[in-house]
């Protein structure tokens, strides 16, 4: 009976040790999804002062042609629209499709490093940024790609190796047209 006794009390208090581990581990996370989601409001406030000053920005069109960004991406754009600030540093890159597509890419840079990048699967036909677009928002820091926002507006939790990927493209891309830009 003791040896019933003992056993019950070692695996309670196990279970005990188990749930204040998973209780901790719930709120060591909550603090880093808090600081992730000010980072994410951080740069929407950057890009919306972007936007808000595009029209004192520089703006340069070049178009591109089929294959110029071949070996970065698979994507076929036809023009981009790059917007600088007096001292020539780019805010904000757009990026138009070939015919026969409506998607855009938008990127943004916050001194000179790129922050966040729109993708709008039929953004074509607008000049200018549409704030109520539906698109799937990139975040990036120092790091790369830290936080995804799918166009109903819910956030990606878990970056899958795709995600990631993408991530990576998206960098790539983004460093060959501010070199198309020059």
């Amino acid at each position: 009976m003791k040896k019933k006794f003992a056993m019950l009390v070692a695996l309670t208090l196990a279970a005990g040790a188990f749930s204040v581990s998973a209780k901790e581990e719930a709120a060591a996370s909550k603090p880093d999804h808090q600081k992730m989601m000010k980072h994410v409001e951080k740069i929407n406030g950057q890009v919306a002062k972007v936007e808000g000053n595009i029209s004192s920005l520089t703006r340069k069109e070049v178009m591109l042609k089929p294959d110029s960004l071949k070996g970065v991406t698979d994507e076929k754009w036809s023009k981009l629209h790059a917007y600088s600030d007096k001292g020539g540093t780019i805010r904000r890159l757009r990026v138009y499709p070939m015919k026969g597509s409506e998607k855009t890419e938008e990127f943004y840079y916050n001194k000179g490093n790129l922050m966040f990048v729109f993708l709008e699967k039929n953004g074509a036909d607008k000049e200018g940024h549409d704030a109520n677009a539906k698109g799937t928002k990139y975040y990036f820091d120092k790091s790369g790609l830290f936080a995804v926002i799918e166009p109903d507006g819910s956030m990606m939790h878990d970056m899958d190796a795709k995600t990631k990927v993408m991530g990576e493209k998206l960098q790539r891309e983004s460093k060959a047209l501010r070199d198309a830009a020059k």
